[in-house]
C-alpha cells in the first residue's frame, strides 16, 4: 500500500520548511541568469551581446540541471536524518549531470514521439518515465536502464501512482500562477499599466523577476514531492502477479 497524495505533500512540506532557507538557497542560483538579462535588457544590439545572451541561457539550463540534482539528493539525505554536506552533495551533483542530462534528453524524446503519434501514448509515457531523472541522480543508472527502471516502478499501479504524481504538483502550480499573476496584475495597475497586455506580450524585468522569485520557492517543493513519492515506491515495489503465486501454489501442491 503506497501512501496518499495528501501524506506525502504533508512530509514534504515538513522537509521543505525544516530546511527552507537551505532549499531556496540552492534555488536562488536562477537570480543569476536573471541579473545577466536585467543587464543586458537595454544594451544595444551588437554580436557581442547576443553571445552573451546566448551563454547566458546555456548557463540557466546548466543551474537548472544542477539544481534539480542537487534538490533530489538532498531530499534523500534529510528523509535519512542524514547530515548534509553542501560541497559533498554539489561535487556529486555535478559528477551525475552528464547523465542527468542524457536521460533527460531521452525520456524527452520518448514522451515526444508518444505525443506526435498520439496524446494518450505520450501522457503514458510522461508517467511510466516520470522517475527517470531521480534514478540517474540516486542510483547512477545509465539513460535506457534509468528509463526501464522508472517504469517497473509504476508497472500495475499505473493511476495510482499517476494520480501522485501529478495532482499535488498541478495544484501547486495552479496556487503559484493566481498568486504570482495575482501580484503582478496589482504591480502593474499600480504603475499605471494594463495587466492584459502583460498577460498577452513580452513581460517586463520586474515581472520576470517576480515570476522567479516564486519559482525559487515552489520548484524545491515540487522536486521534494517527486523525491519522496520516487523514494516510496522504490521502497515498497509492485507486489508479485498472480500469475507467479498460481506457479508457487502449484509448485508446493507437487511437493
Amino acid at each position: 500500500m503506497i501512501l496518499s497524495a495528501t501524506d506525502l505533500f504533508r512530509d514534504s512540506w515538513k522537509l521543505y520548511k525544516k530546511n527552507f532557507w537551505l532549499f531556496t538557497g540552492y534555488a536562488a542560483w536562477l537570480l543569476l541568469p536573471l541579473a545577466v538579462f536585467l543587464i543586458l535588457s537595454n544594451a544595444p544590439k551588437h554580436w557581442a551581446i547576443a553571445i552573451i545572451i546566448i551563454l547566458a541561457s546555456l548557463g540557466e539550463l546548466f543551474i537548472g540541471i544542477w539544481i534539480l540534482a542537487t534538490v533530489i539528493l538532498t531530499t534523500i539525505q534529510l528523509s535519512e536524518n542524514k547530515q548534509v554536506d553542501d560541497v559533498k552533495t554539489s561535487k556529486k551533483a555535478l559528477a551525475s549531470m552528464k547523465n542527468l542530462l542524457s536521460t533527460s534528453v531521452l525520456q524527452l524524446l520518448v514522451i515526444l514521439g508518444g505525443l506526435i503519434l498520439f496524446i494518450i501514448p505520450g501522457l503514458i509515457f510522461s508517467i511510466w518515465y516520470g522517475f527517470s531523472q531521480a534514478t540517474a541522480v540516486l542510483t547512477g543508472k545509465r539513460p535506457v536502464e534509468a528509463l526501464a527502471h522508472s517504469k517497473s516502478l509504476v508497472k500495475g499501479r499505473f493511476f495510482p501512482v499517476a494520480w501522485r504524481m501529478l495532482s499535488i504538483p498541478i495544484l501547486l502550480a495552479l496556487g503559484y500562477s493566481i498568486i504570482v499573476g495575482g501580484l503582478i496584475s496589482t504591480i502593474a495597475s499600480m504603475l499605471g499599466q494594463d495587466p492584459f497586455t502583460l498577460v498577452t506580450g513580452e513581460l517586463p524585468m520586474w515581472a520576470e523577476a517576480l515570476e522567479t522569485a516564486g519559482e525559487i520557492i515552489l520548484i524545491p517543493l515540487i522536486l521534494i514531492y517527486q523525491t519522496l513519492l520516487y523514494k516510496h515506491l522504490n521502497a515498497n515495489p509492485p507486489t508479485q502477479t498472480s500469475s507467479k503465486k498460481v506457479s508457487l501454489e502449484n509448485t508446493e501442491n507437487v511437493t
